[in-house]
């Protein structure tokens, strides 16, 4: 008995689901690059990273969007700050 033949739907829906996940994937190591060179330094990643309940988060600088200044966290302590932690890929 002879197998069923493939539908051309079928081919192009596999298709289209490698064409999607290779934009994906381009997509998201040309952000990581662009964000490397828009913050002129190399991002690191921490692994296993989990801070201790009750204690302050680590400081770290950022350059404010409107002039370039540096902020960093530590300039905030005593006040009331919302960290976002988000991930674009």
């Amino acid at each position: 008995m002879l197998p069923p033949k493939r539908q051309p739907t079928d081919m192009k829906l596999k298709s289209l689901l490698i064409t999607a996940i290779t934009i994906i994937a381009v997509v998201a190591i040309s952000d990581l690059m662009l964000t490397q060179l828009a913050f002129g330094q190399q991002l690191t990643i921490a692994k296993n990273y989990r801070p201790a309940e009750g204690q302050p988060h680590p400081d770290f600088t950022l350059p404010a969007i409107d002039d370039g200044r540096k902020i960093a966290l530590s300039q905030f302590r005593g006040k009331k700050v919302v960290l976002i932690h988000f991930a674009s890929w």
